[in-house]
């Protein structure tokens, strides 16, 4: 394969890509709808503690817990509950900063504009 049809290639699979994405976006909306009134219509008749069949599957409602992202500002705001002098959680995250600056990666990578 030549460089153009190898480029036109990677454009169509990418162009093609990109609309799945969309149409992706646009099921997991409807999805996300659609989950919404079921769990109302769940609770309005009281069936939160049933199992739901539905052809070969079970359907039940569930509780479901969600840690915070592992973030700078948690660290930080853990750092200063725990009493830790402002100029040393500088120094931890610049020194945070500066590991990761030396670990950067880098890929060669095409861009459709």
């Amino acid at each position: 394969m030549s460089l153009v049809d190898l480029l036109k290639t990677y454009y169509i699979l990418d162009k093609t890509c990109e609309d799945l994405s969309k149409r992706l976006k646009q099921q997991r909306a409807k999805k996300n709808e659609i989950e919404t009134k079921v769990i109302r219509t769940i609770k309005q008749n009281n069936l939160e503690n049933k199992v739901i069949s539905i052809n070969d599957r079970t359907l039940t409602l569930q509780n479901q817990k969600t840690s915070t992202s592992f973030s700078q500002k948690l660290v930080r705001e853990v750092l200063q509950e725990m009493n830790i002098k402002e100029e040393v959680i500088e120094h931890i995250f610049s020194e945070i900063q500066q590991k990761r600056d030396k670990n950067v990666k880098e890929n060669m990578v095409l861009k459709i504009k």
